[in-house]
């Protein structure tokens, strides 16, 4: 088996660590996840503008790609991207990592629950503020949220509970090809 990398993808909201931390833990790999890196960064280096959180995060991906080139099986990727403005991210990434076999987890909700699920919840101070542009964002971006073409693909409604162990067997079965 080649080096894989299952990406859980989404807006934010989405419902994607949940769903990654959970798939992780019943394929017995190791969950890379681009928040639990930011907020490290944050914690350790100090919050400021929209720039500064821009730049740690692209840092948090570049660890991640680091990572990822050194896993020697499978790893579970959490993160949101924005295909809009983010299409080619992913793919030099894995390019950078020399991973050639990515599945993706598309997390799929409405915006509007997406929305509503974002401004609900605590988040460390350095993401962006539940403000209403941020969730404006969230709402037109889940509209057209699609698959990033790294992999083959599964679309999941996570506007309810989803069947994690069904999701795990999608996985096997991709790489048992």
């Amino acid at each position: 088996m080649c080096p894989v990398a299952v990406l859980v993808t989404g807006v934010p909201g989405s419902g994607k660590t949940s769903l990654a931390r959970a798939l992780a833990s019943l394929l017995g790999w190791p969950l890379f996840s681009l928040d639990a890196i930011k907020e490290t960064l944050f914690d350790n280096l100090g919050v400021a503008d929209r720039d500064w959180s821009l730049h740690v995060r692209a840092t948090s991906l570049d660890i991640i790609w680091a990572l990822l080139a050194d896993c020697p099986a499978g790893v579970v990727l959490d993160f949101w991207l924005d295909p809009t403005r983010h299409p080619d991210v992913v793919r030099d990434g894995l390019a950078r990592a020399d991973v050639d076999c990515a599945l993706e987890i598309l997390c799929v909700v409405p915006g509007e629950l997406a929305a509503q699920r974002y401004a609900s919840r605590d988040r460390h101070p350095g993401h962006l503020p539940g403000d209403e542009a941020t969730l404006t964002r969230i709402r037109e971006v889940a509209r057209v949220m699609v698959p990033l073409g790294v992999g083959d693909s599964l679309e999941v409604d996570t506007s309810a509970a989803v069947d994690t162990a069904e999701v795990a067997d999608w996985v096997r079965s991709r790489l048992s090809r």
